[in-house]
């Protein structure tokens, strides 16, 4: 038997909620939805979730970063996958922050899952290079790299703060590609 997978959506705005319910919902998930703390405690001391979604960290305003958005796009999916991928049947959190820096712009995306393995953090953007046996190829960080390079930022492998693991792309200011195809600035 198939059991539904459930996902809980903590968000204080409103459209915020409703748009992800209506996406994980395509996605055939059971959603569950908290305007605050209080109501998501509640929630998560009666029912169990494999997912639990909450407010992004984002600055306030429009980001600007010269980059191509649809290969950075790309990126952050296969980094979004590659989370999911770890918490797979353990349920868990993925935590997507943008943030200016001083001199720069910094994505990231970080779960609380087993993390990297300190044997192979720092080839596991190689080719072929996985921690997933016969389930991964070992191509996802390939091709991050790839992306983030060609864009003129740095990838970074590391450590997250919840014992998982935390991958951030960091544009520097002045040490950016001008997008291929149209040579223009996109919001990050």
């Amino acid at each position: 038997m198939n059991e539904t997978r459930s996902a809980l959506v903590v968000d204080d705005e409103r459209d915020i909620r409703e748009l992800l319910v209506l996406t994980l919902g395509r996605m055939g998930l059971r959603i569950s939805t908290a305007a605050n703390l209080a109501e998501a405690r509640e929630l998560l001391a009666s029912n169990p979730y494999d997912l639990c979604i909450t407010d992004m960290r984002l600055p306030d305003g429009p980001v600007m970063q010269v980059c191509d958005a649809q290969l950075l796009g790309q990126a952050v999916t296969n980094l979004l996958l590659n989370s999911m991928q770890a918490l797979e049947g353990e349920g868990g959190r993925i935590m997507v922050a943008l943030a200016e820096l001083p001199d720069g712009t910094e994505i990231s995306v970080e779960d609380d899952g087993p993390g990297f393995p300190a044997e192979l953090r720092f080839r596991l953007t190689e080719p072929y290079v996985t921690t997933k046996g016969r389930r991964g190829a070992g191509l996802g960080l390939a091709i991050v790299q790839k992306i983030v390079e060609d864009q003129g930022a740095a990838l970074h492998l590391e450590d997250g703060e919840a014992g998982g693991a935390r991958v951030r792309i960091v544009f520097r200011c002045g040490e950016t590609a001008v997008e291929p195809e149209r040579g223009r600035p996109h919001d990050a």
